[in-house]
């Protein structure tokens, strides 16, 4: 909106901004419904570089060292699916770190019962639709400060996407209280 009046110079009169939303499907059941005995880490979206999933990779290897219990998901698949499924078997990080591959929208929901934490730690991000979904879910989100989804979401931690550190700290410590 900012750039539009600036660059335009539209009245402010005549804009109007709709954020994205998503609505928790009627039959949607929303009791955890576990799938490993420790608790699960989830990256959700697609697998590019405008996502960051080689930061959640690294972030994820980091927290194992003080939580090696834990389980991290990358549900979906795209570009850089490849690189990041290698570069995780170079870093032994065996069945700790499990890709899906591509999910429907029953094995979204499935996932998002098993999930305790939700990492999305994008590099740039217009928006980003699947916090909303996790946090309708109750699930604990992590986001990037450099997504859209930042703007308007109040209860979800928010760090630099560069920050690996400072991720990690965060899941450990949310861990360490309890899960998600």
């Amino acid at each position: 909106a900012q750039m539009i009046m600036s660059r335009y110079r539209i009245d402010t009169g005549k804009i109007r901004i709709i954020h994205n939303a998503f609505t928790v499907p009627e039959d949607a059941v929303h009791s955890k419904q576990r799938i490993f005995k420790g608790p699960t880490v989830l990256f959700l979206g697609r697998i590019t570089l405008q996502k960051g999933p080689d930061y959640y990779l690294e972030i994820a290897d980091k927290v194992l060292l003080v939580h090696p219990e834990a389980r991290f998901i990358i549900a979906g698949t795209g570009d850089m699916s490849r690189q990041v499924l290698r570069r995780s078997a170079a870093m032994r990080l065996k069945n700790r770190f499990l890709f899906t591959g591509f999910l429907n929208r029953k094995q979204v929901e499935l996932v998002l019962q098993a999930a305790d934490i939700y990492v999305l730690p994008s590099v740039s991000e217009p928006f980003g639709i699947s916090p909303l979904e996790a946090m309708a879910f109750g699930i604990t989100s992590i986001i990037s400060k450099q997504s859209g989804v930042a703007e308007v979401v109040h209860h979800a931690f928010k760090i630099d996407y560069w920050d690996i550190d400072l991720w990690a700290e965060t899941i450990a410590r949310t861990l360490a209280c309890g899960g998600g």
